[in-house]
């Protein structure tokens, strides 16, 4: 019986992985600029950069994230809320090519009929509202590329 147990626990953590629920941190490249994201939304925010989805580690113990600059990536998150018998799961995307030094605002989250959203500007400080519509906002680039650990995973012997 333990043993059966053990085979569905392994089962479940091999899918996980595949499914992309274990996603691995992103690490920069020693002196690689970075640019700051304040995220104010649920969920685990994500990149996905060169294809490979990554998940980001706060600065400390604050909601500020670092993203690598210079190239076009994929910025979103995890989100899920449940109550009532119902739960929802939704992964909100968009694309932006942050700057070295900058720092962005973001939040993400549910709406009405379970539908997700995330949004994101800069903050310029010569505004008004300290805030500023980001230039570069796009469609997510494609993250067609399993995450490392669901790699590992996947390429396993059965």
């Amino acid at each position: 019986m333990m043993m059966k147990i053990c085979l569905w626990v392994a089962a479940g953590v091999a899918m996980s992985m595949a499914a992309g629920c274990a996603v691995m941190p992103y690490q920069p490249a020693a002196n690689e600029p970075m640019a700051s994201v304040k995220y104010f939304g649920w969920g685990s925010p994500r990149i996905c950069k060169g294809g490979k989805m990554y998940s980001l580690s706060s600065v400390g113990n604050s909601d500020v994230y670092q993203v690598p600059v210079g190239q076009p990536i994929a910025f979103g998150a995890n989100l899920q809320s449940g109550g009532y018998n119902v739960t929802y799961f939704c992964n909100p995307w968009l694309g932006f090519t942050p700057e070295a030094n900058r720092t962005y605002v973001a939040n993400a989250g549910l709406a009405a009929a379970g539908r997700c959203f995330i949004e994101l500007v800069r903050e310029d400080n010569s505004r008004e509202t300290g805030v500023a519509v980001e230039p570069t906002l796009a469609r997510a680039p494609s993250c067609t590329a399993p995450p490392p650990a669901a790699s590992a995973a996947a390429s396993a012997p059965r």
